[in-house]
């Protein structure tokens, strides 16, 4: 199962900002994650994809948006399935960024399985034909336009949803603090410290932190954690001792009680989960 949609080394330091691939017939991928956005938009026939630790089906004109870093992977057995499979990086959105970052709730409104009456189906296989079309001069252009549209829907629903609380979503501020924490979270990191690092109030970080999704900044630096932790747990063979080292917890039974508040399941627990599905 190594056969990934997207190059694997689709990520930050790569001259692409995007990619797109049309998948024909039964395909499974192993457990991986991107830097980038990924959009699987099922054609014809039905897909089913494990994406924020359970397993979806996604049938006939059905589109999943898997966000930055989050785990995946595809199991179609169905011969007759196609389905469109396009990523992009914050390269591609420019100055928007990747929402800047998306609020943590979204990963629960990934799924959109009724596209008819939206203009998603038609500006995707817009996306993929532009993509495949390497005699377009102005194919980057015109690429960056469809994704540009296409994320645009997508901030509007999550919008109608109340899922981004900021009309201008995030603040650059915010997304100084979330990159920040994201570069240094096996560290000891204190909000007082980080405030001084970006030149701004500890107020003020308390104030954007909160426009990230989270209540406070110990949970927004704990959230990072756990799920750089996840995708330890799921793709090396590192103890429970080592990935919570490295995701910068000193005390292990410190680590598993917060993986627990996150998952509802410790550290061995995830890891027996996502092996029995592989």
């Amino acid at each position: 199962m190594s056969n990934y949609f997207l190059p694997k080394a689709f990520d930050l330091d790569i001259n692409d900002s995007y990619c797109s691939s049309y998948q024909y017939g039964a395909n499974t991928t192993s457990l991986h994650w991107h830097s980038g956005a990924e959009i699987i938009f099922v054609v014809k026939g039905e897909v089913d994809f494990m994406f924020n630790d359970c397993w979806h089906t996604l049938k006939e004109g059905a589109m999943l948006f898997i966000p930055p870093r989050q785990l995946h992977r595809c199991s179609c057995t169905d011969a007759g399935a196609e389905k469109i499979v396009l990523g992009f990086t914050e390269k591609c959105l420019g100055k928007s960024g990747i929402g800047l970052h998306l609020p943590k709730e979204i990963n629960q409104h990934c799924l959109f399985e009724n596209l008819e009456n939206t203009p998603l189906p038609s500006l995707i296989k817009g996306f993929n034909d532009c993509y495949n079309n390497n005699s377009l001069y102005s194919k980057d252009l015109i690429a960056q336009a469809y994704i540009l549209q296409i994320y645009a829907f997508l901030i509007e629903h999550w919008n109608g949803l109340g899922l981004i609380t900021n009309d201008k979503r995030l603040s650059k501020v915010s997304s100084h603090i979330y990159e920040y924490i994201g570069e240094h979270f096996a560290e000891e990191l204190s909000p007082y410290e980080v405030a001084r690092e970006l030149n701004i109030s500890y107020s003020y970080l308390a104030k954007e932190i909160k426009k990230i999704g989270y209540s406070s900044f110990t949970k927004c630096v704990n959230q990072t954690r756990i799920e750089n932790a996840k995708r330890l747990l799921a793709l090396t063979d590192k103890s429970v001792t080592e990935i919570g080292f490295e995701c910068g917890f000193s005390v292990t039974s410190y680590f598993i009680k917060t993986f627990q508040g996150f998952t509802h399941m410790t550290p061995k627990a995830y890891r027996n989960l996502i092996n029995a599905t592989n």
